[in-house]
Protein backbone atom coordinates (compact mmCIF):
# COMPACT_ATOMS: atom_id res chain seq x y z
CA UNK A 1 0.00 0.00 0.00
CA UNK A 2 0.63 3.83 -0.54
CA UNK A 3 0.05 6.20 1.48
CA UNK A 4 -2.07 8.70 -0.13
CA UNK A 5 -3.20 12.84 0.60
CA UNK A 6 -5.45 13.73 2.85
CA UNK A 7 -9.18 14.11 3.07
CA UNK A 8 -10.30 16.96 2.16
CA UNK A 9 -12.27 18.45 5.45
CA UNK A 10 -13.29 22.04 5.60
CA UNK A 11 -11.74 24.10 8.16
CA UNK A 12 -13.68 25.61 11.85
CA UNK A 13 -11.64 27.72 13.82
CA UNK A 14 -13.88 27.77 16.79
CA UNK A 15 -17.20 25.84 17.94
CA UNK A 16 -19.10 28.99 17.05
CA UNK A 17 -18.32 28.41 14.04
CA UNK A 18 -18.34 24.18 14.42
CA UNK A 19 -21.91 24.98 15.67
CA UNK A 20 -22.94 27.20 13.09
CA UNK A 21 -22.07 24.03 10.54
CA UNK A 22 -24.08 21.75 12.23
CA UNK A 23 -27.04 24.16 12.28
CA UNK A 24 -26.99 23.95 8.31
CA UNK A 25 -27.86 20.39 8.28
CA UNK A 26 -31.46 21.20 9.08
CA UNK A 27 -33.82 18.00 9.25
CA UNK A 28 -30.86 15.63 9.27
CA UNK A 29 -30.88 13.60 12.18
CA UNK A 30 -28.67 13.79 14.70
CA UNK A 31 -29.46 11.44 17.33
CA UNK A 32 -31.38 8.37 17.78
CA UNK A 33 -32.38 7.98 21.68
CA UNK A 34 -34.09 5.47 22.76
CA UNK A 35 -35.91 5.14 19.28
CA UNK A 36 -36.95 8.98 19.50
CA UNK A 37 -35.32 10.79 16.29
CA UNK A 38 -33.49 14.32 16.84
CA UNK A 39 -32.91 16.45 13.97
CA UNK A 40 -29.81 18.89 14.08
CA UNK A 41 -31.74 21.55 14.01
CA UNK A 42 -33.39 20.50 16.88
CA UNK A 43 -30.40 19.40 18.40
CA UNK A 44 -29.02 22.98 17.91
CA UNK A 45 -32.34 24.43 19.37
CA UNK A 46 -31.92 22.87 22.68
CA UNK A 47 -28.42 24.33 22.98
CA UNK A 48 -29.95 28.01 22.41
CA UNK A 49 -32.25 26.97 25.30
CA UNK A 50 -29.19 25.79 27.39
CA UNK A 51 -27.08 28.71 26.43
CA UNK A 52 -30.14 31.41 27.54
CA UNK A 53 -29.56 29.79 31.13
CA UNK A 54 -26.36 29.57 31.59
CA UNK A 55 -24.21 32.82 32.32
CA UNK A 56 -21.58 33.71 30.46
CA UNK A 57 -18.77 34.40 33.52
CA UNK A 58 -16.11 31.57 32.28
CA UNK A 59 -16.96 29.57 35.10
CA UNK A 60 -16.11 26.32 35.77
CA UNK A 61 -19.08 24.24 34.98
CA UNK A 62 -19.46 20.27 35.70
CA UNK A 63 -21.01 18.32 33.45
CA UNK A 64 -22.59 15.20 35.80
CA UNK A 65 -25.12 14.06 32.99
CA UNK A 66 -25.84 10.39 32.29
CA UNK A 67 -27.91 10.31 28.75
CA UNK A 68 -25.73 10.89 26.29
CA UNK A 69 -28.08 12.98 24.73
CA UNK A 70 -28.37 15.79 27.71
CA UNK A 71 -25.15 15.64 27.90
CA UNK A 72 -24.19 16.86 24.05
CA UNK A 73 -26.45 19.74 24.84
CA UNK A 74 -24.96 20.29 28.12
CA UNK A 75 -21.25 20.47 26.35
CA UNK A 76 -21.87 22.37 23.50
CA UNK A 77 -23.82 25.14 25.68
CA UNK A 78 -21.32 25.30 28.37
CA UNK A 79 -18.20 26.02 25.88
CA UNK A 80 -20.74 28.06 23.19
CA UNK A 81 -21.46 30.05 26.60
CA UNK A 82 -18.03 30.88 27.86
CA UNK A 83 -18.28 28.85 30.80
CA UNK A 84 -15.48 25.45 30.65
CA UNK A 85 -16.89 22.21 30.55
CA UNK A 86 -15.42 19.42 32.53
CA UNK A 87 -16.41 16.11 31.96
CA UNK A 88 -16.59 13.05 34.76
CA UNK A 89 -18.49 10.02 34.81
CA UNK A 90 -21.98 10.50 36.13
CA UNK A 91 -21.70 10.00 40.08
CA UNK A 92 -22.77 11.27 43.34
CA UNK A 93 -18.49 12.12 44.52
CA UNK A 94 -17.04 14.71 42.71
CA UNK A 95 -13.65 13.09 41.88
CA UNK A 96 -10.45 13.91 43.40
CA UNK A 97 -8.95 16.00 40.55
CA UNK A 98 -11.89 18.56 40.69
CA UNK A 99 -12.12 18.23 44.57
CA UNK A 100 -11.57 22.00 44.99
CA UNK A 101 -12.94 23.45 42.41
CA UNK A 102 -15.52 26.22 42.32
CA UNK A 103 -18.33 25.47 39.91
CA UNK A 104 -20.54 27.67 38.78
CA UNK A 105 -22.93 25.05 37.49
CA UNK A 106 -23.08 21.29 38.36
CA UNK A 107 -25.24 19.91 35.33
CA UNK A 108 -27.25 17.24 36.20
CA UNK A 109 -29.53 15.38 33.79
CA UNK A 110 -32.62 16.39 35.98
CA UNK A 111 -31.15 19.89 35.98
CA UNK A 112 -30.49 19.80 31.69
CA UNK A 113 -34.50 18.81 31.64
CA UNK A 114 -35.08 21.39 32.91
CA UNK A 115 -33.21 23.75 31.49
CA UNK A 116 -34.88 22.81 28.04
CA UNK A 117 -38.28 23.73 29.33
CA UNK A 118 -36.86 27.66 29.71
CA UNK A 119 -36.50 29.95 26.69
CA UNK A 120 -34.17 30.76 23.57
CA UNK A 121 -31.88 33.48 22.59
CA UNK A 122 -31.08 34.18 19.38
CA UNK A 123 -26.75 34.37 19.78
CA UNK A 124 -24.55 32.78 21.28
CA UNK A 125 -20.81 33.83 22.61
CA UNK A 126 -18.10 32.06 22.34
CA UNK A 127 -14.62 32.40 24.39
CA UNK A 128 -11.72 33.45 21.78
CA UNK A 129 -9.87 30.54 20.67
CA UNK A 130 -6.80 29.18 22.02
CA UNK A 131 -8.50 29.29 25.79
CA UNK A 132 -9.59 26.78 27.90
CA UNK A 133 -12.93 24.89 27.15
CA UNK A 134 -12.59 21.78 28.12
CA UNK A 135 -11.49 19.66 31.09
CA UNK A 136 -11.34 16.08 31.81
CA UNK A 137 -9.56 13.67 34.04
CA UNK A 138 -6.45 11.29 33.54
CA UNK A 139 -7.24 7.56 34.02
CA UNK A 140 -5.59 7.36 37.17
CA UNK A 141 -3.86 3.98 36.47
CA UNK A 142 -0.99 4.70 37.69
CA UNK A 143 -1.66 7.89 39.85
CA UNK A 144 -4.07 9.47 41.25
CA UNK A 145 -6.35 11.35 38.50
CA UNK A 146 -5.28 14.42 37.25
CA UNK A 147 -7.21 17.37 35.54
CA UNK A 148 -6.71 18.01 32.02
CA UNK A 149 -6.93 21.75 30.35
CA UNK A 150 -7.99 21.31 26.80
CA UNK A 151 -7.66 24.28 24.33
CA UNK A 152 -10.01 25.00 21.66
CA UNK A 153 -7.39 25.02 19.40
CA UNK A 154 -6.13 21.41 21.05
CA UNK A 155 -9.98 19.63 20.10
CA UNK A 156 -10.43 21.21 16.66
CA UNK A 157 -6.85 20.22 15.13
CA UNK A 158 -7.05 16.84 16.24
CA UNK A 159 -10.37 16.53 15.27
CA UNK A 160 -9.86 18.22 11.56
CA UNK A 161 -6.36 16.38 11.69
CA UNK A 162 -8.15 13.14 12.49
CA UNK A 163 -11.06 13.62 9.93
CA UNK A 164 -8.11 14.52 7.10
CA UNK A 165 -6.45 10.75 7.62
CA UNK A 166 -9.21 8.56 8.42
CA UNK A 167 -12.64 8.94 6.64
CA UNK A 168 -15.96 10.39 8.56
CA UNK A 169 -18.01 9.58 5.46
CA UNK A 170 -20.75 12.16 5.03
CA UNK A 171 -24.29 11.10 6.40
CA UNK A 172 -22.97 7.84 8.24
CA UNK A 173 -24.76 6.02 10.53
CA UNK A 174 -22.83 5.11 14.45
CA UNK A 175 -23.83 3.01 17.47
CA UNK A 176 -22.04 4.77 20.07
CA UNK A 177 -21.33 2.92 23.11
CA UNK A 178 -18.01 5.11 24.18
CA UNK A 179 -18.91 7.41 27.39
CA UNK A 180 -18.34 11.04 26.23
CA UNK A 181 -16.82 12.05 29.75
CA UNK A 182 -13.26 10.20 27.98
CA UNK A 183 -11.70 11.85 25.28
CA UNK A 184 -11.93 9.38 22.90
CA UNK A 185 -15.52 9.20 22.88
CA UNK A 186 -15.72 12.93 22.94
CA UNK A 187 -14.25 13.57 19.65
CA UNK A 188 -14.13 10.29 17.52
CA UNK A 189 -17.63 9.17 19.09
CA UNK A 190 -19.29 12.90 18.87
CA UNK A 191 -17.43 15.52 17.41
CA UNK A 192 -16.74 13.78 14.03
CA UNK A 193 -20.06 12.54 13.53
CA UNK A 194 -21.63 15.02 14.47
CA UNK A 195 -19.22 17.24 11.77
CA UNK A 196 -19.90 15.05 9.12
CA UNK A 197 -23.52 15.32 9.19
CA UNK A 198 -23.94 11.69 10.27
CA UNK A 199 -26.41 9.88 12.90
CA UNK A 200 -25.66 8.79 16.06
CA UNK A 201 -27.52 5.95 17.54
CA UNK A 202 -27.20 6.01 21.32
CA UNK A 203 -26.51 3.39 23.55
CA UNK A 204 -26.06 2.45 27.05
CA UNK A 205 -25.05 -0.49 27.82
CA UNK A 206 -23.63 -4.07 26.19
CA UNK A 207 -27.14 -5.78 25.70
CA UNK A 208 -28.56 -2.32 24.10
CA UNK A 209 -25.52 -2.11 22.07
CA UNK A 210 -25.92 -5.21 20.44
CA UNK A 211 -29.56 -5.02 20.08
CA UNK A 212 -28.81 -1.54 18.01
CA UNK A 213 -26.37 -3.10 15.85
CA UNK A 214 -29.14 -4.90 13.77
CA UNK A 215 -31.62 -2.67 14.17
CA UNK A 216 -30.13 0.50 13.14
CA UNK A 217 -27.32 -1.38 10.72
CA UNK A 218 -24.06 1.38 11.32
CA UNK A 219 -21.80 2.27 8.44
CA UNK A 220 -18.43 2.79 10.97
CA UNK A 221 -18.41 2.19 14.69
CA UNK A 222 -15.70 3.74 17.26
CA UNK A 223 -14.63 1.43 19.98
CA UNK A 224 -12.36 -0.14 22.14
CA UNK A 225 -10.60 -3.77 21.27
CA UNK A 226 -12.70 -4.86 24.54
CA UNK A 227 -16.03 -4.03 22.78
CA UNK A 228 -14.13 -5.87 18.94
CA UNK A 229 -13.82 -9.24 21.11
CA UNK A 230 -17.59 -9.31 22.44
CA UNK A 231 -18.31 -8.95 18.58
CA UNK A 232 -15.90 -11.06 17.15
CA UNK A 233 -17.21 -14.08 20.02
CA UNK A 234 -20.48 -13.17 18.29
CA UNK A 235 -19.66 -13.58 14.80
CA UNK A 236 -18.57 -16.90 15.57
CA UNK A 237 -21.22 -17.85 17.59
CA UNK A 238 -23.91 -17.19 14.77
CA UNK A 239 -21.73 -16.89 11.63
CA UNK A 240 -23.42 -14.56 9.62
CA UNK A 241 -22.20 -11.08 9.77
CA UNK A 242 -25.97 -9.31 8.89
CA UNK A 243 -27.42 -11.37 12.25
CA UNK A 244 -24.95 -9.15 14.63
CA UNK A 245 -23.67 -5.88 13.16
CA UNK A 246 -26.00 -5.70 9.94
CA UNK A 247 -25.13 -6.02 6.60
CA UNK A 248 -23.19 -2.24 5.95
CA UNK A 249 -20.81 -2.43 8.53
CA UNK A 250 -17.40 -2.32 6.52
CA UNK A 251 -14.79 -0.57 9.04
CA UNK A 252 -14.37 0.02 12.97
CA UNK A 253 -11.76 2.82 14.47
CA UNK A 254 -10.14 0.84 17.77
CA UNK A 255 -8.90 3.00 20.52
CA UNK A 256 -8.22 3.36 24.16
CA UNK A 257 -6.04 0.81 24.13
CA UNK A 258 -3.54 -1.49 21.74
CA UNK A 259 -5.18 -3.27 18.96
CA UNK A 260 -3.32 -6.68 18.10
CA UNK A 261 -3.01 -7.94 15.11
CA UNK A 262 -4.29 -10.84 15.62
CA UNK A 263 -7.84 -9.36 16.53
CA UNK A 264 -7.58 -7.18 12.96
CA UNK A 265 -7.13 -10.15 10.88
CA UNK A 266 -10.23 -12.31 13.09
CA UNK A 267 -11.96 -9.44 12.04
CA UNK A 268 -11.14 -9.27 8.57
CA UNK A 269 -12.62 -12.58 7.87
CA UNK A 270 -16.04 -11.02 8.09
CA UNK A 271 -15.06 -8.38 5.84
CA UNK A 272 -14.91 -5.63 8.06
CA UNK A 273 -11.63 -3.87 8.50
CA UNK A 274 -10.39 -2.61 12.52
CA UNK A 275 -8.32 0.49 12.22
CA UNK A 276 -5.93 1.39 15.36
CA UNK A 277 -5.27 4.55 16.69
CA UNK A 278 -2.98 5.76 19.22
CA UNK A 279 -3.90 8.98 21.81
CA UNK A 280 -3.90 10.62 25.21
CA UNK A 281 -6.38 12.76 26.99
CA UNK A 282 -3.20 14.72 26.75
CA UNK A 283 -3.16 15.34 22.95
CA UNK A 284 -6.91 15.93 22.81
CA UNK A 285 -6.83 12.90 22.12
CA UNK A 286 -5.61 11.14 18.86
CA UNK A 287 -1.36 11.01 17.88
CA UNK A 288 -1.62 8.50 15.23
CA UNK A 289 -4.28 6.13 12.90
CA UNK A 290 -4.18 3.66 10.51
CA UNK A 291 -5.72 5.31 7.29
CA UNK A 292 -8.64 3.19 4.82
CA UNK A 293 -6.20 2.40 2.05
CA UNK A 294 -2.96 2.22 4.19
CA UNK A 295 -2.25 0.56 7.30
CA UNK A 296 -0.50 -2.23 8.97
CA UNK A 297 -2.30 -4.51 11.41
CA UNK A 298 -0.66 -3.94 15.10
CA UNK A 299 1.00 -1.08 14.48
CA UNK A 300 -0.97 2.11 15.91
CA UNK A 301 -0.91 4.10 12.30
CA UNK A 302 0.62 7.23 10.36
CA UNK A 303 0.72 10.73 13.03
CA UNK A 304 -1.69 12.75 12.26
CA UNK A 305 -0.76 16.34 10.20
CA UNK A 306 -1.31 18.75 13.80
CA UNK A 307 1.71 16.92 15.66
CA UNK A 308 5.07 15.57 15.36
CA UNK A 309 5.92 11.97 17.03
CA UNK A 310 9.38 11.21 18.00
CA UNK A 311 11.18 8.77 19.99
CA UNK A 312 13.15 9.58 22.76
CA UNK A 313 16.56 7.83 24.17
CA UNK A 314 14.40 5.70 26.33
CA UNK A 315 12.49 4.48 23.77
CA UNK A 316 9.46 6.82 25.10
CA UNK A 317 7.25 8.58 22.56
CA UNK A 318 7.08 12.20 22.60
CA UNK A 319 4.11 14.58 20.53
CA UNK A 320 4.98 17.78 19.81
CA UNK A 321 2.24 19.61 18.08
CA UNK A 322 -1.24 21.72 18.17
CA UNK A 323 -2.99 19.14 19.79
CA UNK A 324 -1.03 18.85 23.47
CA UNK A 325 -3.08 20.04 26.28
CA UNK A 326 -2.21 23.12 27.68
CA UNK A 327 -1.31 21.47 30.92
CA UNK A 328 -2.73 20.16 34.39
CA UNK A 329 -4.71 21.90 36.57
CA UNK A 330 -4.67 21.83 40.45
CA UNK A 331 -7.00 20.76 42.94
CA UNK A 332 -8.06 24.09 42.29
CA UNK A 333 -8.64 25.00 38.95
CA UNK A 334 -5.26 26.79 38.37
CA UNK A 335 -2.82 25.66 35.57
CA UNK A 336 0.18 24.22 36.57
CA UNK A 337 2.82 22.00 34.49
CA UNK A 338 2.53 23.65 31.14
CA UNK A 339 3.16 21.93 28.12
CA UNK A 340 3.70 24.51 25.72
CA UNK A 341 2.72 22.18 22.61
CA UNK A 342 5.23 19.40 23.73
CA UNK A 343 4.69 15.77 25.92
CA UNK A 344 6.29 13.19 27.08
CA UNK A 345 4.28 10.08 27.17
CA UNK A 346 4.58 7.17 29.51
CA UNK A 347 4.44 5.05 26.74
CA UNK A 348 7.64 2.94 24.80
CA UNK A 349 7.29 2.60 20.94
CA UNK A 350 9.07 2.93 17.73
CA UNK A 351 8.73 3.96 14.45
CA UNK A 352 8.69 1.30 11.54
CA UNK A 353 8.41 2.50 7.86
CA UNK A 354 6.34 5.71 9.24
CA UNK A 355 4.02 3.44 11.31
CA UNK A 356 4.00 4.03 15.17
CA UNK A 357 3.87 0.42 16.91
CA UNK A 358 3.13 1.23 20.80
CA UNK A 359 5.00 -1.38 23.14
CA UNK A 360 3.62 -0.51 26.42
CA UNK A 361 3.82 1.59 29.50
CA UNK A 362 7.10 2.26 30.98
CA UNK A 363 5.28 1.72 34.24
CA UNK A 364 3.70 -1.58 33.41
CA UNK A 365 6.97 -3.47 32.02
CA UNK A 366 7.83 -6.74 34.16
CA UNK A 367 11.62 -7.33 34.85
CA UNK A 368 11.47 -11.11 35.45
CA UNK A 369 13.74 -12.90 37.78
CA UNK A 370 16.01 -13.37 34.76
CA UNK A 371 16.03 -9.69 34.37
CA UNK A 372 13.56 -9.79 30.82
CA UNK A 373 11.33 -7.33 30.16
CA UNK A 374 7.91 -8.07 29.65
CA UNK A 375 5.02 -6.00 28.06
CA UNK A 376 2.03 -7.12 30.04
CA UNK A 377 -0.24 -5.79 27.42
CA UNK A 378 1.14 -7.70 24.34
CA UNK A 379 0.74 -10.70 25.93
CA UNK A 380 -3.07 -9.84 26.74
CA UNK A 381 -4.11 -8.79 23.25
CA UNK A 382 -2.91 -12.24 22.20
CA UNK A 383 -4.82 -14.13 24.74
CA UNK A 384 -7.90 -12.24 24.40
CA UNK A 385 -8.05 -13.16 20.58
CA UNK A 386 -8.30 -16.74 21.97
CA UNK A 387 -12.17 -17.95 21.39
CA UNK A 388 -13.96 -17.40 24.01
CA UNK A 389 -11.77 -15.36 26.17
CA UNK A 390 -13.60 -12.32 27.48
CA UNK A 391 -10.70 -10.93 29.33
CA UNK A 392 -7.34 -10.94 30.68
CA UNK A 393 -4.48 -9.94 32.98
CA UNK A 394 -1.05 -10.80 32.90
CA UNK A 395 1.35 -9.67 36.40
CA UNK A 396 3.97 -11.52 38.17
CA UNK A 397 3.55 -13.27 41.15
CA UNK A 398 6.24 -15.19 43.38
CA UNK A 399 8.70 -14.44 40.66
CA UNK A 400 6.23 -16.57 38.23
CA UNK A 401 4.26 -14.85 35.26
CA UNK A 402 0.48 -15.23 35.78
CA UNK A 403 -2.64 -14.79 33.33
CA UNK A 404 -5.82 -13.82 35.45
CA UNK A 405 -8.27 -15.20 32.07
CA UNK A 406 -11.97 -14.44 32.50
CA UNK A 407 -14.18 -17.40 30.36
CA UNK A 408 -16.83 -19.65 31.77
CA UNK A 409 -16.58 -22.34 30.00
CA UNK A 410 -14.87 -25.25 30.66
CA UNK A 411 -14.49 -26.44 26.93
CA UNK A 412 -12.95 -23.10 27.01
CA UNK A 413 -10.20 -22.71 29.24
CA UNK A 414 -9.29 -26.22 28.39
CA UNK A 415 -8.57 -25.09 24.89
CA UNK A 416 -6.93 -21.90 26.03
CA UNK A 417 -4.56 -23.50 28.06
CA UNK A 418 -3.83 -26.19 25.15
CA UNK A 419 -3.13 -22.51 23.24
CA UNK A 420 -0.86 -20.71 25.67
CA UNK A 421 0.90 -23.95 26.52
CA UNK A 422 1.45 -24.81 22.21
CA UNK A 423 4.67 -23.60 20.05
CA UNK A 424 2.25 -21.04 18.00
CA UNK A 425 1.65 -19.24 21.15
CA UNK A 426 4.26 -15.75 20.76
CA UNK A 427 4.29 -15.09 24.19
CA UNK A 428 4.96 -18.24 25.52
CA UNK A 429 6.43 -17.03 29.07
CA UNK A 430 3.34 -17.65 30.28
CA UNK A 431 3.92 -20.14 33.67
CA UNK A 432 0.96 -20.07 35.03
CA UNK A 433 -2.84 -19.94 34.24
CA UNK A 434 -5.31 -18.92 36.49
CA UNK A 435 -9.16 -18.62 35.29
CA UNK A 436 -11.95 -16.96 36.96
CA UNK A 437 -15.73 -16.03 36.45
CA UNK A 438 -15.43 -12.66 37.65
CA UNK A 439 -14.66 -9.16 35.92
CA UNK A 440 -11.06 -7.76 36.17
CA UNK A 441 -10.69 -4.79 38.59
CA UNK A 442 -11.16 -1.91 36.53
CA UNK A 443 -10.89 2.39 37.21
CA UNK A 444 -13.60 4.60 36.25
CA UNK A 445 -12.59 4.76 32.69
CA UNK A 446 -12.65 0.95 31.73
CA UNK A 447 -8.74 0.43 32.40
CA UNK A 448 -7.04 -2.42 34.35
CA UNK A 449 -6.17 -1.51 37.96
CA UNK A 450 -2.98 -2.88 37.56
CA UNK A 451 -1.34 -2.44 40.80
CA UNK A 452 -4.20 -4.33 42.65
CA UNK A 453 -2.64 -7.80 41.05
CA UNK A 454 0.75 -9.40 41.73
CA UNK A 455 3.87 -7.59 42.52
CA UNK A 456 5.50 -4.33 41.66
CA UNK A 457 8.33 -4.86 39.34
CA UNK A 458 8.66 -1.71 37.60
CA UNK A 459 11.90 -0.33 36.15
Amino acid sequence: MINYSDYYVEKVNNFREFYERIKNYGDRIAFVDNEVEITYSEFCDDIDRAIEWLSQDSEYVLINVKNKYLFSVAYFSTILSGNIACLTPCSEEILYCYSKFKFGYILTDSLMKEVLNKGKRNSVKLKSANKIITVLCSSGTTDKPKAIALTETNILSDLIAGMEKYEFAEGGVYVSILPYYHAYGLVCDLLAPLYSSSTICLTYDLYNFFTALKKYNPTALNLTPSIIELIIQRLRQFGKKEDVVGGRLRKILSGGAGTSKNLCESMQKYDINIYGCYGLSECSPCVSVNRDNYYMYGSAGIPLGCNEVDIDYLGRIVVKGSNVMAGYLDVEGNLIEEQNGEYLTNDIGCLVDGFLFVLGRQDDIIVLPSGEKIFPGNIECEINSIEGVQESIVYLQDGVLTALIVCRDDMVKTNVEKTIRGNTFENNKIRRIIFSDQSLLKNNLGKLKRNEYGEKYNI
